[in-house]
């Protein structure tokens, strides 16, 4: 029977077996199938050991980094970009006015009284054009292992969170555009420049960074080396910080002073709110972990 014959016969038959014959039948032919791939990846030594010793189930998943569904490419999503900025912006005026969390039933309702407007087709952000970032040069991820680990004392959280993630791995340079297209009444109440968001952008993010920096250089063995880059980047004059990703944190997701972060305390017992989060995920390539989602922007006019 050709490989052929047989991958057919596999996919066909679907018995409850199925899909562990159908891994079997890859496995066998790894070698074969990795110098045909398309897209590599650096796998962390410890998925590949539970690769290779375990008789998986669909469970085992990987969770992947957004790619080009033609070349594979990881980027970075234009809105990720723009929800970030406008995070940074939306504190730093909420700041200014004293706005609170009890002033509003909804942080929406919030936004919209920070920026003058009543229905999502008035949204002053519209102005904000950003385009999807794309690497500057050829990259290949990373397969982690990602951990989420209590604050105070870094150890595993109580929910044993543990996934397997594709990443984008440090020090890799994505190109992307930034654009203000004026000329509604919407765009006009936007009232930003790119200066006013490098200055919300360090002091918003600059904050948690500082946070994160002292705690997890203190308690989680992180490499103080890492913030003191981050930081050293920041200071240029054409650049500024941002904090991507669902694993950023749920402090770089929300406006300071409206954070109201729902607190999962275990099966069967209430969730509780708080202004910040009581956890971290770290990224775990076998040799040193890492936070999540820092990144340093700059910038430059073209004309």
């Amino acid at each position: 029977m050709t490989d052929k014959q047989q991958l057919l016969r596999i996919v066909k038959s679907g018995s409850d077996g199925a899909l562990k014959e159908l891994q079997k039948f890859f496995r066998a032919r790894a070698a074969f199938i990795a110098k045909r791939a398309d897209k590599r990846s650096k796998v962390c030594p410890e998925i590949a050991k539970k690769y290779e010793k375990a008789e998986t189930d669909n469970r085992f998943r990987i969770e992947k980094q957004i790619s080009d569904s033609v070349t594979g490419t990881p980027y970075i999503p234009g809105s990720s970009l723009k929800g970030a900025i406008r995070t940074a912006l939306m504190s730093v005026k909420a700041d200014k006015l004293d706005v609170r969390k009890n002033d509003f039933k909804k942080s929406a309702d919030a936004e919209k009284m920070l920026y003058g407007y009543a229905n999502p087709t008035d949204d002053p952000f519209k102005a904000l054009k950003l385009g999807d970032a794309v690497a500057k040069n050829p990259l290949m991820t990373n397969i982690c292992v990602a951990t989420n680990v209590k604050r105070r004392s870094n150890v595993v959280s109580n929910g044993n969170l543990t996934t397997f993630m594709e990443v984008i791995p440090p020090e890799n340079v994505f190109e992307s555009s930034l654009a203000f297209s004026f000329g509604t009444n919407a765009a006009e109440r936007f009232n930003e420049s790119i200066q006013s968001i490098k200055a919300a952008c360090n002091k918003f993010y600059g904050a948690i960074l500082d946070e994160q920096a002292k705690n997890q250089t203190e308690i989680h063995d992180i490499d103080d080396a890492l913030f003191n880059d981050i930081k050293a980047a920041m200071q240029k004059p054409n650049a500024f910080l941002l904090c991507l990703g669902k694993h950023g944190g749920a402090e770089s997701k929300t406006v300071e002073s409206l954070r109201n972060i729902k607190i999962m305390t275990g099966k069967n017992n209430p969730s509780k709110y708080l202004d910040h989060a009581t956890t971290y995920w770290f990224a775990n390539n076998g040799k040193e972990r890492q936070p999540f989602g820092w990144c340093v922007v700059e910038f430059e006019e073209v004309k």
